[in-house]
């Protein structure tokens, strides 16, 4: 779908624009040119793209200031929109040295882990405290009643898979894939 010349371009077009302080929208059209694409998946790659470079930024200053921060702490936004993969890692720390390698439109955020601090609700504490339903729109009442039956553990949602641009990212993982089964025939 990208190709090399490609990923080159939009990686060489992202850091311009965020060397002169461009907001997504301007990026997004300078992706939609180059990738020659609609505009949905100019936006989701730039939205995803400016998430990256700002991640690590942020990250960078984490490792500069190892002396008082020993990581970082992932967190997502808790709600209805959230992904089951990004509320299994809510909570979570994780070294300087690890990327948050969320997926694309990915809202996470890396919370700097200052040393001795308390620890942070997790998000399968935060998930336990929404009613049934709730629970059940979140995950899908099929995932819902697997995992209830202790077919898999909360921590297992989170998946990850390869992308040629970002490497290893964060993804859910589907109900057959937590079941350990074979994935579903798909018809073209």
């Amino acid at each position: 779908y990208y190709s090399k010349d490609n990923t080159i371009k939009l990686a060489d077009a992202l850091a311009g624009a965020v060397s002169f302080g461009f907001g997504v929208a301007q990026v997004t059209k300078i992706f939609e040119r180059i990738m020659g694409g609609g505009l949905t998946d100019a936006m989701r790659m730039t939205r995803t793209a400016v998430l990256h470079a700002g991640r690590e930024a942020s990250r960078a200053q984490l490792i500069v200031n190892r002396d008082v921060v020993d990581g970082w702490m992932w967190w997502s936004s808790k709600d209805a929109s959230t992904c089951m993969a990004c509320l299994a890692n809510h909570g979570k720390v994780f070294p300087n040295t690890e990327r948050l390698n969320g997926h694309y439109n990915c809202r996470c955020v890396a919370i700097p882990h200052v040393k001795q601090s308390e620890p942070e609700q997790t998000g399968e504490e935060w998930f336990s405290t929404l009613s049934e339903a709730q629970q059940k729109e979140m995950m899908g009442a099929q995932t819902w009643d697997a995992w209830k039956g202790g077919a898999f553990k909360f921590d297992e949602f989170a998946g990850h898979r390869h992308d040629d641009v970002y490497g290893d990212m964060l993804a859910r993982r589907p109900l057959w894939e937590l079941l350990g089964a074979e994935p579903p025939i798909r018809i073209k």
